[in-house]
């Protein structure tokens, strides 16, 4: 399990850089959510001026989905269940989700001489351009339970707490035939992605809070979209929910 956050990203023979706020949770059972959200829209509250636009020029990518170890191998295999890309594809097409579905993302990961950040390379669709396209991305793994939004503490290194410290876990899923979604919690950050199909209408919405000890509030960076996510001051005591016309049910 992790906390990752993206340092910098480099297409083909472009400069390296990083235009998104991007944080991946993954869980012991290798369940993710991924949401890369511009630096200028971030953080993002219901209601701000940028609701009416599209949600691919509020974020670079969104995704809930699996990882997946490669064996033999240091590559990770990333399937998704929600994908932005392919959401925006649909609505462009006036196809399904489904006809729109593309192959899973394989990264290859190096470590960094001389640094506690990893490497990972291969190919993938460039959002900006929608032609797969080699890619380098350097991430580091945080202490979910010791970074704030406003400090990183890296994994495995300790500031105010102790070591042995239990880091908390909690997965939530929804499943129907016209939606699904994924809500975890890995130390004090929550992230939470879910997508609809109503009414010919395709939905997403997305949740980013961290939880502030010393307030006990639970503190948003990401509000987006249609859909209302379970109250996160109740939710975590509870082996299921249904809440906003979804049944959210704990799978680990």
């Amino acid at each position: 399990m992790v906390l990752s956050k993206r340092i910098s990203i480099q297409w083909s023979s472009e400069q390296a850089g990083e235009l998104t706020d991007t944080l991946v949770i993954s869980t012991p059972k290798c369940f993710s959510t991924d949401v890369r959200i511009f630096k200028k829209h971030y953080p993002y509250e219901k209601g701000s001026d940028s609701d009416s636009d599209a949600m691919d020029k509020i974020f670079e990518f969104v995704s809930m989905g699996t990882e997946i170890d490669i064996e033999g191998t240091n590559q990770v295999q990333f399937p998704s269940e929600v994908n932005l890309q392919e959401i925006v594809q649909a609505i462009k097409t006036g196809k399904s989700v489904e006809e729109c579905k593309a192959p899973p993302d394989i990264g290859t990961f190096w470590p960094i001489e001389g640094s506690e950040d990893r490497k990972e390379t291969g190919s993938m669709v460039n959002p900006a351009t929608g032609v797969c396209t080699d890619y380098v991305e350097v991430w580091r793994s945080l202490n979910p339970a010791e970074t704030t939004p406003d400090e990183e503490v890296r994994e495995n290194h300790w500031k105010n707490k102790k070591e042995d410290t239990e880091v908390g876990v909690y997965t939530y899923n929804a499943q129907e035939d016209n939606h699904r979604g994924r809500l975890i919690r890995l130390g004090n950050w929550v992230q939470a992605v879910f997508y609809a199909y109503t009414n010919g209408k395709h939905e997403l919405s997305v949740l980013r809070a961290y939880y502030d000890e010393s307030s006990g509030q639970w503190q948003y960076l990401i509000r987006y979209g249609p859909y209302d996510f379970p109250d996160l001051g109740t939710l975590f005591d509870k082996e299921s929910i249904d809440f906003g016309g979804v049944s959210w049910t704990r799978v680990e």
